[in-house]
């Protein structure tokens, strides 16, 4: 594993995971892996690279649509998690890195992604310019993101008011402001998806509802869901 400095946000990795075998956790992980899918395009015989992986659900999902994949994190602990996690997976290789400064050669990755590390991170700039940088002229480059303009934003603050809330340091972006990061890292092409509009509402009978809120909410508030899919290419 490369060695890296302590991460500025750290979760418990068991408890952070957890999240995603509740119903509410599962729904919201549907919808956005599919999401993120979707716009990197995993194939097999591509080299991927992965941002700020924690637990490793999204390298998992990239891999198992036929792709290697080199998942970091600066928190060893997760790392150690998501490996252990995700043994039968030997086309992930994990390692503890910063993602301001990636220990990867120009041009080393078919496609780079990150999901939910940008708003945790203090240079968020860097971090893009990074994936830039590893990925191959005509690569792709995904980011992932927590709506800053979302009804969930007004949970995630009465969540920050706890006294260890990891909460308490992210910095969250609108549409605008990750658009604005990856044409300033020197991308081009750039797409961006909005959804989950679905409020953080976990009972079961309300969740069969859930379906029918996406749809009206991308037809009606299409910039307010909780998630945000931007993608852009290396010009070549």
């Amino acid at each position: 594993m490369v060695q890296t400095s302590r991460p500025i946000v750290q979760f418990a990795p068991s408890r952070y995971d957890g999240w995603y075998d509740r119903p509410l956790g599962a729904y919201c992980l549907g919808l956005e892996r599919d999401a993120v899918l979707a716009a990197l395009q995993p194939a097999a015989g591509q080299l991927l690279l992965e941002v700020g992986a924690g637990t490793g659900r999204f390298a998992a999902a990239a891999a198992n649509q036929g792709a290697r994949v080199v998942a970091t994190d600066p928190d060893v602990a997760s790392m150690a998690w998501a490996h252990e996690h995700h043994a039968r997976l030997t086309q992930i290789a994990w390692a503890a890195a910063d993602g301001q400064c990636l220990p990867f050669a120009e041009g080393q990755f078919d496609g780079a992604f990150t999901v939910t590390a940008l708003c945790f991170a203090p240079d968020h700039g860097a971090i893009v310019r990074e994936l830039r940088r590893v990925v191959r002229p005509g690569g792709r480059v995904v980011l992932g993101e927590l709506n800053a303009l979302a009804p969930w934003q007004l949970w995630r603050r009465v969540k920050a008011l706890a006294p260890h809330s990891p909460y308490r340091q992210a910095h969250f972006h609108t549409v605008a402001g990750l658009r604005r990061l990856v044409r300033e890292a020197g991308l081009s092409d750039v797409r961006h998806e909005v959804l989950l509009h679905w409020l953080p509402l976990a009972q079961r009978p309300l969740l069969s509802l859930a379906p029918l809120a996406e749809r009206l909410g991308r037809r009606f508030l299409p910039g307010l869901g909780a998630f945000v899919v931007v993608s852009a290419v290396r010009p070549a």
